[in-house]
Protein backbone atom coordinates (compact mmCIF):
# COMPACT_ATOMS: atom_id res chain seq x y z
CA UNK A 1 0.00 0.00 0.00
CA UNK A 2 3.36 2.41 0.27
CA UNK A 3 4.08 2.00 -2.50
CA UNK A 4 0.94 2.91 -4.19
CA UNK A 5 0.88 6.13 -1.43
CA UNK A 6 4.47 7.30 -2.75
CA UNK A 7 3.53 6.59 -6.09
CA UNK A 8 0.38 9.29 -5.44
CA UNK A 9 2.05 11.73 -3.57
CA UNK A 10 5.09 11.83 -6.31
CA UNK A 11 2.70 12.17 -9.05
CA UNK A 12 0.72 15.23 -7.27
CA UNK A 13 4.40 16.69 -6.25
CA UNK A 14 5.19 16.59 -10.33
CA UNK A 15 2.11 18.03 -11.09
CA UNK A 16 2.52 20.73 -8.57
CA UNK A 17 6.39 21.93 -9.52
CA UNK A 18 5.28 21.65 -13.46
CA UNK A 19 2.49 23.86 -12.78
CA UNK A 20 5.05 26.38 -11.66
CA UNK A 21 7.14 26.03 -14.46
CA UNK A 22 10.11 24.61 -12.15
CA UNK A 23 12.52 21.63 -13.42
CA UNK A 24 13.47 19.12 -11.07
CA UNK A 25 17.12 20.33 -10.58
CA UNK A 26 15.88 23.89 -10.13
CA UNK A 27 13.94 22.04 -6.95
CA UNK A 28 16.76 20.31 -6.18
CA UNK A 29 19.05 22.77 -5.55
CA UNK A 30 16.22 24.77 -3.88
CA UNK A 31 16.36 22.03 -1.15
CA UNK A 32 20.01 21.39 -1.11
CA UNK A 33 19.37 17.85 -2.48
CA UNK A 34 20.25 16.00 -5.81
CA UNK A 35 17.68 16.31 -8.66
CA UNK A 36 17.82 12.09 -8.95
CA UNK A 37 16.37 12.54 -5.77
CA UNK A 38 13.56 14.74 -6.66
CA UNK A 39 13.28 12.46 -9.42
CA UNK A 40 12.90 9.39 -7.31
CA UNK A 41 9.90 10.93 -4.96
CA UNK A 42 8.22 12.19 -8.21
CA UNK A 43 8.24 8.38 -9.58
CA UNK A 44 7.27 6.94 -6.12
CA UNK A 45 10.15 5.31 -5.56
CA UNK A 46 10.79 6.98 -2.40
CA UNK A 47 8.66 8.08 -0.13
CA UNK A 48 8.82 11.83 1.26
CA UNK A 49 9.41 11.98 4.88
CA UNK A 50 7.46 15.03 6.77
CA UNK A 51 10.51 17.52 7.20
CA UNK A 52 11.41 16.86 3.21
CA UNK A 53 8.13 18.15 2.77
CA UNK A 54 8.12 21.09 4.69
CA UNK A 55 11.77 21.73 2.22
CA UNK A 56 9.70 20.89 -0.87
CA UNK A 57 7.07 23.20 -0.25
CA UNK A 58 9.37 26.22 0.02
CA UNK A 59 11.38 25.15 -3.18
CA UNK A 60 7.84 25.37 -4.77
CA UNK A 61 6.48 28.43 -3.68
CA UNK A 62 4.23 26.60 -1.93
CA UNK A 63 2.73 27.29 2.26
CA UNK A 64 3.34 23.74 3.80
CA UNK A 65 -0.42 23.52 4.93
CA UNK A 66 -1.31 23.96 1.02
CA UNK A 67 0.96 21.22 -0.06
CA UNK A 68 -0.34 18.88 2.71
CA UNK A 69 -3.88 19.84 1.76
CA UNK A 70 -3.07 19.07 -1.62
CA UNK A 71 -0.99 15.84 -0.63
CA UNK A 72 -4.28 15.03 1.38
CA UNK A 73 -7.12 15.68 -1.69
CA UNK A 74 -5.01 13.59 -3.80
CA UNK A 75 -4.41 10.38 -1.56
CA UNK A 76 -8.36 10.80 -0.53
CA UNK A 77 -9.36 11.04 -4.73
CA UNK A 78 -7.56 7.73 -5.01
CA UNK A 79 -9.70 6.03 -2.38
CA UNK A 80 -6.35 6.19 0.04
CA UNK A 81 -6.36 7.13 3.48
CA UNK A 82 -3.58 8.80 4.46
Amino acid sequence: MDIIRNKVVGQRLEELRRRRHLTQHEVARRMGYSQSLVSKVESGERGVPLVELWSYARAIDMSADDLLDELHDSLIAADLEP
